[in-house]
């Protein structure tokens, strides 16, 4: 057996032109390799095999492109250390085979996932074209404006990943660019990568990051750490994570270990790339129906002039008056505004917000601008004085240099404070977020969970980029020290700013904590009790959510608190507690759905079953129980299990295996530890207080569908508003099943006519604002009683600011269907106005502008 490691001199390639973008056409069928690249702790002895014995493999291991004249492969190789072999089969100098790339990863174990990239060397390389070097046009100074890597130049390249324990999670061909900015003059650069179809696939198919359910990427980045390259690694992943539950675009991350051309290359962080296809993952949006702004409303995508109108609007009307400001919230998603905006202030982010600023909107009729979250690495004191920069003046200066803070880039955030409504949730804002996720002790729960991700591979990096372990704990130090210092400076400073004497204590509990939670302000509570502290002055809003079979009873604490919401003026610290009783009333809307008690051989996911919430409102299952017949087989939802209205959640004994089987699946949990019965057996599910909530008894005979016994079939529930105990309201799904999603032998969940609505929607009007006429559309689902649609009680009504009834456009029994309806306001003043329907339990209302 001959060492292949050894001839690796001899593999060296030349090839012609090193930008051929795919493959070249071929007749030939690629070479079989005896075993995948991977991760190994031996060496590896590989075998390779051609379609014919006339045909001859070639190999390189040093990314170039296989031809007749690399090494001749003729008997097993053994690599005993990190190599990446490309192999072809060629039967003469004209007809090949496809090139076939894998890497062996070997006595080099990680906790980090592994990507290994190859490319011809001279993509890399060489001085006229090859992108990571400097070429003959940079200029001296950092960052070497005009070099190579600073060109918009893409690369084929070949692309694997690998999870930590060696399965392989991709393996295609795709482009590379350079990416980033001034740390494109780092040693170490970032890399974007693209899967394009020139290459072979538009889509990397697989779930990236573990917490992010999306299984599609076309781009992504492996980012060298940005301007924190040489400090900690981790900054920005760390300013993401700390907002990743609240609603703001921000960007996933994953720290991995790259190899480029089987060279060890240390780590990079995996992180999505901000462009039309992350919206449209994230927002289920058209990519091709975007505005994308950076900057001064520099258009990357769509166009500028809704935004435009938009600014020129707020510049110019008077932000006190709360008509216009209403405008203002139809044109612009001004809650995720204050979240991005609180956040890029806690972090002191100073390159922004004239730099590293997008911003983005769907082109319809009530598309919102929204803006991303990207390049925090100033943040946390990168480069500036740290927890004491006062970043709230800094975001608000009027008359700020040219670089960061421009007037153009304070101009929303100022007019926009002029408005007492968004001055109150700005400032409520920063609290909650102070009170929660920028709390010291929960910031350095993360900064130490980010460092421990990463902190076995370090030595190595540094081996290989330089640097001192000593001097990167030191710096991991400094974002512990600004995480507990921080919210005590920037509270001064907003105290200063909004001319607040102090702040006071707010304590929150509940009189029966499995009963409901608490939503105070933008904060939805659910452990207590609860403390924070709040500013004099500035109203807080409690609302008590009751869980289901629970009903709001009053608020101790408060006096007249009778209602579920309540708005406080906090001229004093105080304590409430929100007060439950049980709802005699309740009637569950939860229903087992869907049961997969003996799954075919050829499909092997194990057993499920599938739940579905037939309410109009999220049902929190958090707790609640589910057993066979047998007492000790228990499954306890967790905690934070919430089923969405009209939506499914479906429980796995082995989540693995279902996932394999339905990867396209996300609203699911598990494990259950036991089996369901093949031969049929009494499932129960139970609230938190052991009260049923359904409970039926399968068979695998008849009248219950034999189909659904070990032949791939379901049970799945014909209607999920009849009684699930009754055999003959069963049928046999098709093929195997539908888990998640309607079953497809339904008549109320699945219609057999696919334009019958299945929820109630009230959509907002349009145009709005509206001057005077405008349109309301509304959606009523079908409900079958017996053998005929039933009729609801419709009605849709026009109430002013202080809820005086001011029209009646319908009143009626309507059966399910579409409806529209036209709204003249000619006899009304201008003004907010609400439109208010109500069609059986479901109520609903929006805000409409009338503008004269």
């Amino acid at each position: 057996m001959k060492s292949f490691l050894i001839s690796v001199t001899c593999f060296l390639t030349v090839i012609l032109n090193y930008n051929i973008i795919g493959q070249n056409n071929t007749t030939l069928q690629p070479p079989v390799f005896s075993i995948n690249g991977g991760i190994f702790n031996v060496p590896v002895s590989l075998s390779i095999t051609s379609n014919s014995p006339d045909e001859k493999i070639y190999l390189t291991s040093d990314g170039s492109e296989p031809t007749t004249k690399s090494y001749k492969y003729n008997s097993p190789i053994t690599l005993n250390k990190t190599t990446v072999v490309r192999a072809k089969s060629f039967l003469n100098d004209t007809t090949s085979s496809n090139t076939i790339t894998n890497t062996y990863i070997i006595n080099n174990p990680t906790d980090l996932p592994t990507v290994s990239i190859t490319t011809n060397p001279p993509n890399l390389w060489d001085n006229d074209f090859g992108i990571y070097v400097l070429g003959d046009s940079a200029e001296t100074a950092n960052p070497n404006f005009g070099a190579n890597f600073w060109q918009d130049w893409e690369k084929p390249i070949h692309i694997e990943m690998y999870e930590p324990d060696g399965t392989q999670a991709f393996s295609i061909d795709a482009g590379v660019k350079i990416f980033g900015g001034w740390s494109r003059a780092q040693p170490q650069k970032s890399l974007a990568v693209f899967a394009r179809n020139t290459y072979g696939t538009g889509k990397i198919k697989y779930q990236i990051f573990p917490d992010l359910e999306i299984d599609k990427f076309e781009s992504f980045i492996l980012r060298n750490g940005g301007n924190d390259w040489s400090y900690t690694l981790f900054r920005d992943g760390l300013m993401h994570t700390l907002v990743r539950n609240k609603d703001i675009d921000m960007l996933a991350y994953r720290p991995a270990i790259v190899y480029l051309n089987g060279k060890y290359w240390g780590i990079h962080n995996i992180r999505e790339k901000v462009n039309e296809h992350y919206l449209a993952s994230h927002h289920n949006v058209n990519p091709d129906s975007l505005d994308l702004l950076e900057g001064n409303a520099t258009v990357i995508q769509g166009s500028n002039s809704h935004y435009k109108a938009l600014l020129d609007f707020i510049s110019k009307k008077d932000m006190s008056q709360q008509l216009n400001y209403e405008f203002v919230k139809l044109r612009m998603d001004v809650d995720e505004f204050i979240n991005y905006t609180i956040a890029e202030i806690y972090f002191g982010n100073t390159d922004w917000p004239s730099n590293n600023i997008k911003f983005w909107r769907p082109q319809k009729d009530d598309g919102k601008w929204r803006w991303i979250l990207y390049d925090t690495d100033f943040g946390f004191g990168l480069f500036n004085q740290g927890a004491t920069h006062n970043t709230l003046k800094f975001a608000l200066e009027a008359n700020g240099p040219s670089w960061p803070n421009p007037p153009w880039s304070t101009l929303l955030l100022r007019r926009l404070l002029l408005n007492e409504e968004f001055k109150t949730s700005f400032i409520n804002r920063f609290a909650d977020f102070s009170n929660t996720i920028f709390k010291a002790e929960n910031v350095k729960k993360v900064i130490k969970r980010l460092k421990t991700g990463i902190e076995k591979e370090m030595p190595e990096h540094i081996e290989r980029w330089g640097g001192d372990i000593d001097n990167w704990n030191a710096n991991v130090a400094k974002l512990e020290k600004f995480a507990d210092e921080r919210i005590g400076y920037l509270s001064g400073f907003f105290k200063d700013q909004f001319k607040i004497n102090s702040t006071l204590l707010v304590y929150l509990n509940l009189s029966d904590a499995t009963a409901g939670k608490i939503k105070l302000n933008s904060l939805e509570l659910n452990s207590f009790p609860w403390y924070g502290f709040y500013y004099k002055g500035n109203p807080v809003t409690l609302t008590a959510i009751a869980k289901p079979g629970y009903k709001f009873k009053e608020w101790n604490g408060i006096e007249g608190g009778n209602k579920e919401t309540i708005t406080l003026p906090t001229e004093t610290a105080f304590s409430a507690t929100a007060v439950f009783e049980a709802d005699s009333d309740y009637t569950n809307k939860v229903v087992i759905n869907e049961i997969n008690y003996n799954p075919s051989a050829e499909l092997d996911c194990e057993d499920w079953f599938e739940l579905y919430n037939t309410d109009t409102i999220d049902a929190d299952i958090s707790g609640w129980i589910f057993k066979d017949e047998d007492d000790a087989h228990t499954f306890a939802f967790p905690a934070n299990t919430i089923i969405k209205a009209n939506d499914y959640l479906v429980v796995c004994r082995d989540t693995a295996k279902f996932s394999l089987a339905f990867p396209s699946v996300k609203n699911k949990l598990g494990d259950f530890n036991f089996g369901l019965n093949n031969g049929g057996e009494k499932i129960r599910l139970f609230d938190w207080n052991l009260g049923i909530i359904d409970s039926l008894t399968f068979d695998d005979n008849s009248p219950w569908p034999v189909e659904a016994d070990g032949t791939g079939a379901t049970l799945a529930l014909i209607d999920p508003l009849s009684d699930n105990s009754v055999a003959t309201n069963w049928m046999a799904s098709l093929n195997y099943g539908t888990p998640g999603r309607k079953n497809d032998t339904g008549t109320s969940v699945d219609e057999t006519d696919n334009n019958k609505p299945e929820k109630y929607f009230l959509s907002q009007n349009y145009p709005n604002p509206f001057n005077p006429t405008t349109t309301i559309k509304f959606t009523i689902p079908h409900v079958e009683t017996g053998h005929a649609p039933s009729l609801q009680n419709v009605t849709l009504k026009i109430f002013d600011i202080l809820g005086n009834e001011v029209a009646v456009l319908l009143n009626e029994k309507n059966p399910g269907g579409e409806y529209e309806v036209n709204f003249d306001g000619s006899n009304l003043s201008s003004g907010i106005y609400f439109y208010t329907l109500r069609a059986g339990s479901y109520i609903e209302s929006k805000k409409m502008v009338l503008m004269k």
